[in-house]
């Protein structure tokens, strides 16, 4: 919360030496200045500076149109803070960055305006999470792994909420088109085989542990090889069990994974072929194809998928969804 305060601090400090515009901006103050460069990294929104560390602050206000906006920047370039502030007619907008992938978005309407409340979470590690409506009875409230999970999990409620917020960091950003061919690419692979097995992982991490040194070596290269699609196995293995060197070369591996490479659909398909929260979502499909992929996939972790009945009523998927996900978390 600190950091909040302080951020919010240094932007009203420089108040006295912001510059100020009265036209009607075309797109956003963060899109006009082009200080900043937005990815999603495994999922998870990241900004960058793109011209220097220096700090920076400007204010843009429309007196036509009512809409004032206020954009500071601080840190460095590759883990910058950031304060963007946008009031119009429908809103109060504050979207804060801490070191580069710490986010929170709060969206308030003005009195009047038909635009719900929206609070969007990203923590500096763990599940993101995203609220819509009033904070004690909200319409939405879902929590996930990453943005991707999030889009894959409520497609519609992110396109009509979350995505035009998206918009003004970075338009023409088509995560929409993207999402679309990553469930494509998913129900694919799924149905064509994607040749890494969860098996053949635990076997390769069992010999991280080999007394003999190439051995250990030899794992560790054969897991590296198969790229990002040993991340989400890695997740569900059971780290009270493992060695300290496995769980050493495991999070050395993750974390030369995780490089600052902006995602494509291709990288985020082999990221999740493997998680069974997507699978889990993708049950609530409206196309019963591919409920049956997703169920598919699921049995080969929990034969209890085998009884959701992917051609049954809406109603009754959905309680057996329900009981599949209780039975998911449970064992996790």
């Amino acid at each position: 919360m600190r950091r909040w305060i302080a951020l919010s601090v240094f932007a009203l400090s420089l108040m006295g030496r912001v510059s100020t515009g009265h036209e009607q901006p075309s797109c956003s103050l963060v899109v006009a200045k082009n200080w900043l460069r937005f990815e999603l990294i495994l999922g998870r929104l990241t900004a960058t500076q793109l011209r220097g560390g220096q700090q920076k602050c400007v204010q843009q206000t429309s007196v036509s149109g009512g809409r004032r906006e206020l954009l500071s920047v601080t840190g460095n370039s590759n883990a910058p803070s950031i304060r963007y502030e946008l009031t119009d007619g429908t809103q109060r907008l504050t979207i804060e960055v801490i070191e580069g992938n710490e986010v929170r978005m709060l969206r308030e309407p003005q009195p009047g305006a038909e635009l719900l409340r929206l609070e969007f979470l990203q923590p500096s590690s763990g599940n993101v999470k995203l609220q819509v409506g009033d904070p004690e009875h909200p319409i939405a409230s879902e929590t996930a792994a990453s943005v991707w999970h999030l889009l894959l999990a409520e497609p519609e409620l992110c396109r009509q909420e979350l995505m035009p917020i998206f918009d003004l960091l970075r338009p023409h950003w088509r995560l929409q088109e993207s999402v679309e061919r990553i469930e494509a690419n998913l129900i694919a692979a799924a149905t064509g085989g994607d040749g890494v097995s969860a098996a053949n992982v635990r076997e390769l991490v069992a010999k991280l542990d080999s007394p003999k040194f190439a051995q250990r070596q030899r794992a560790d290269q054969q897991l590296r090889a198969m790229g990002v699609v040993v991340l989400t196995q890695f997740k569900q293995l059971d780290r009270t069990v493992l060695t300290r060197e496995q769980r050493h070369r495991i999070d050395r591996m993750t974390n030369d994974m995780a490089v600052l490479r902006a995602d494509t659909p291709e990288r985020i398909v082999a990221w999740m072929l493997h998680d069974q929260a997507v699978w889990l979502s993708m049950l609530s499909r409206s196309d019963a194809n591919k409920r049956q992929v997703a169920a598919d996939r699921l049995c080969e972790s929990h034969p209890a998928a085998s009884r959701f009945d992917p051609f049954a009523e809406e109603a009754q998927r959905q309680r057996q969804i329900d009981t599949l996900r209780l039975r998911i978390s449970t064992r996790r």
